[in-house]
């Protein structure tokens, strides 16, 4: 589905953009070398980046290693 009309970018792209590890509205569509326009799309894209779960490190066990 079409998710921004302007740059013609689908929730996949958003998806896309999210599973390599964007957080944000701004970094996922720097990442797909967009930029938003008319701005109806930023609460489906936040929606989409959020939906990712955020990957945890426990710093203890890093600074162990």
């Amino acid at each position: 589905m079409y998710v921004c009309i302007c740059n013609g970018l689908t929730d996949r792209d958003f998806r896309r953009a999210a599973e390599s590890g964007v957080a944000t509205v701004g970094a996922a569509f720097q990442f797909l070398g967009a930029a938003p326009r008319c701005g109806r799309c930023i609460d489906c894209v936040r929606g989409i980046v959020e939906e990712r779960e955020p990957v945890r490190v426990d710093a203890y066990a890093v600074a162990a290693e």
